[in-house]
């Protein structure tokens, strides 16, 4: 991820995460229920709804933070990193 890792939603606007993909295949986003209509990976852009994260602070109230897991692939090779995002 090229992108900041410091990561606060507004819960106005969606989250844009930049990524040097280096010839991996972006596979999935996952947790706290997350579905691909939550998001968007577009051109080394991923991008988090900010319906969803406000749906999914709202159902945790005490949570500060989400952490989320990411996959990209490529031939027998899997990269796994994680997202930190704060209120």
């Amino acid at each position: 991820m090229i992108s900041s890792k410091d990561i606060t939603t507004n819960f106005k606007d969606d989250i844009k995460l930049s990524f040097a993909s280096l010839g991996y295949t972006f596979k999935s986003l996952n947790g706290y229920a997350i579905t691909s209509s939550d998001y968007t990976y577009v051109n080394d852009v991923l991008t988090i709804k900010a319906s969803f994260l406000k749906t999914a602070f709202e159902k945790e109230s005490e949570r500060t933070s989400l952490i989320f897991s990411y996959t990209f692939e490529k031939d027998d090779q899997t990269n796994l990193g994680f997202i930190t995002i704060k209120k």
